[in-house]
């Protein structure tokens, strides 16, 4: 329902103020807390789908960016995320972004923090752009990590000089390949 229809209804009903600070299915809210109960749709590294006991919802990993599909170490960082956000995966969603996917911190069913994983591992960027929705500690331990996983030279830092996933869906834009 657009916000013109909701105002007029708002109005015909008497309650304005509500309708207008209603939140509506473009407004960026997060789901809270999901219990994936199926996991699928294993897209790359930072997005899948968890079936929670309602609904399914596309995820996107909050704190990293992987590897874009056709960029080095796409499919084993896919993969890792596939092995880890499995049934019993939590997914802690506080925001949904411009694509509708909802933006969570997941965690497995051992408790391992999956983003921090695939950062630890070489496997993913943790991402600067968005850290001020990440805990101090988060911000700490995540970029902790990545500068571990460089020095020693693991996953995608194995590769010389490897593209930022940003930059890589620049040059998608201009129709230029991604290395």
């Amino acid at each position: 329902m657009n916000i013109k229809k909701r105002i007029l209804q708002g109005l015909l009903a008497g309650s304005t103020f509500a309708v207008l600070i209603a939140p509506g299915p473009g407004w960026a809210q997060g789901a809270g807390d999901v219990v994936c109960a199926v996991t699928g749709g294993f897209h790359d590294g930072d997005t899948f789908a968890c079936t929670g006991s309602e609904q399914t919802y596309k995820v996107r990993v909050a704190g990293i960016d992987a590897p874009e599909v056709s960029q080095g170490f796409w499919r084993v960082s896919r993969d890792l995320l596939r092995t880890r956000a499995v049934a019993g995966t939590v997914a802690g969603c506080y925001k949904a972004d411009r694509y509708r996917r909802q933006v969570c911190r997941v965690t497995a069913p051992d408790g391992t923090d999956v983003a921090l994983e695939l950062v630890r591992t070489g496997l993913a960027w943790h991402t600067v752009k968005y850290r001020r929705e990440q805990t101090p500690q988060e911000q700490d331990q995540y970029a902790a990590a990545e500068a571990q996983a460089r020095a020693r030279g693991l996953g995608l830092w194995s590769q010389p000089d490897p593209q930022e996933p940003g930059d890589c869906r620049a040059s998608k834009k201009q129709r230029v390949a991604c290395r």
